[in-house]
Order: C-alpha cells, then structure tokens, then sequence
C-alpha cells in the first residue's frame, strides 16, 4: 500500500481527496504516515466547521497552532453562547495572532470586558458585531479610537449600545472612515447626528 501511495503526485491525490467529508479524511490520515501528509494539507480543511464549546474551553491559539487548521474559516461567532468573562478574556486575546476577519459577539456581556483588549481585537478585524453587548462608554470611545487606527476594519455594528455621552467629533470620525456602521437604537444625541451628517458629506 505505501510503494502505491508514493508512486501518485502529490496533485492527484489532492484531487482524490478533493471531495472527501473531513470526518473520513481524519481516518485517512490513520492509514499511513504518507496519507496523513497528504490529507493535512490546509486547503482541504478550509471549509471545516469548528467545535465552539472547544473553542470557548481551551481558546482559539490551540486550534489554529495545527498546522492543517490554519485556513479555517474566517469568520467566528459566539452569537447567544453567553461567554463568562474570563472565556472571552481568553478568546479576544488570541483574536489578533489569529486569521479571524469577522467577529460576531451579539448577545454577549461585553461590560465587564477590558476596554484596551476589546479595542485592540476589533483594530485587527474587518467585521464586527457588537450588537447588544451591553458595552460601556469607556468602551465605546475607546472602540471607536481604535477603528480610527485601524486599517482593516470596515464594518462596525454597535446597535443598541449607548453613545449619547460619545464625544460628537469621535464619533462622526469614526463613521466616516468606516463602511458600514449599526447605529439603530444608540439614543445619539442632536448634535452627534448632526456631526455624522456633516461628516458624511466630506
């Protein structure tokens, strides 16, 4: 079996293999030390569906410290898991080593969250929803500094957080360098609104 297996390119099995579910291809790397080169090649495991409870227990550096895993999917959610503060303490600071673009934290109790790392995680992201977090001011401004520096992030949601004490400029600023923003539900006052719109016509 091992003289058949070398005699392929390494290309033909890659289209072999192309189509294999990754539950069989974790047997076919039981095979042979060969086959289990073969089927650990990251692009076959690109599209995988990640085991969030293992994410939430151990952190994301694991994961991605396999070799084969480190063209998982990009985008990450913890959309309604509830995270306690230390899990997302872990999570977020293992974001920025990572290859997660798109962050989703809906739902989540971000209050008691350091405002320096979360800023620091959404700096090096291009996605991120922070739809009812229940963020705190010193949170918000400290987000929005952090997407000025950024020059990667794109779309910031913070619906339903409360901005009405968000310095105006800071936050027309932040707006304005950013493609999409979720402002629904914020309670901004009439001068921030008036900020934006000045802003968005620059």
């Amino acid at each position: 079996m091992a003289s058949f297996e070398k005699k392929l390119p390494l290309e033909q099995w890659q289209q072999i293999l192309a189509n294999v579910s990754h539950s069989d291809l974790c047997n076919v790397m039981l095979t042979s030390r060969h086959m289990n080169s073969v089927a650990s090649w990251p692009h076959m495991w690109a599209g995988m569906n990640i085991n969030m409870e293992k994410v939430r227990k151990e952190g994301l550096a694991p994961l991605y410290a396999i070799n084969r895993f480190k063209n998982v999917d990009k985008y990450m959610s913890f959309d309604g898991m509830t995270l306690t503060t230390a899990e997302l303490d872990w999570v977020l600071n293992d974001i920025p080593a990572s290859p997660i673009q798109s962050l989703n934290l809906e739902w989540n109790k971000l209050s008691c969250v350091s405002a320096d790392l979360l800023a620091r995680t959404v700096k090096s992201l291009t996605s991120v929803n922070l739809n009812s977090t229940n963020l705190t001011m010193q949170q918000c401004e400290k987000l929005l500094e952090a997407s000025l520096d950024s020059t990667t992030l794109a779309h910031l949601d913070l619906c339903h957080a409360y901005l009405s004490r968000v310095p105006p400029n800071l936050l027309a600023s932040a707006v304005k360098s950013l493609t999409s923003v979720g402002l629904a539900r914020t309670l901004m006052t009439k001068e921030q609104c008036k900020k934006i719109l000045e802003a968005s016509l620059d």
